[in-house]
């Protein structure tokens, strides 16, 4: 979803990949793109990333506070290879969703 996220005027991007790498870069999940001017991105994600598999992803200003949020939705079950240790992450402590709150108009 390409969306100006912090504000300043260009679009950044969030992605999400239903087929990452979980055994080896799970943090790729999920990835947010912050655009720096010109095309030049910076990828930064979230610490809970690897709790989940990323299917769907929806953007809007959930809490009302003017900028835009994003809420992830995961289904834990695939066609894809992943190893018994990433499945238990996954069943015990993974959620069905989760919101990123953007806190770029928090002061």
């Amino acid at each position: 979803m390409a969306r100006d996220f912090d504000g300043d005027g260009d679009f950044d991007i969030a992605a999400i990949s239903f087929f990452a790498d979980y055994d080896n870069t799970p943090e790729e999940g999920f990835v947010y793109l912050e655009n720096k001017g010109n095309l030049q991105f910076s990828p930064s994600t979230f610490k809970e990333v690897t709790l989940g598999r990323w299917m769907v992803m929806d953007v809007n200003d959930w809490d009302q506070d003017g900028d835009q949020d994003i809420v992830l939705g995961s289904l834990i079950h695939g066609p894809s290879k992943v190893s018994d240790a990433v499945k238990n992450v996954w069943v015990e402590r993974g959620p069905v969703f989760v919101v990123l709150e953007n806190t770029s108009k928090k002061k």
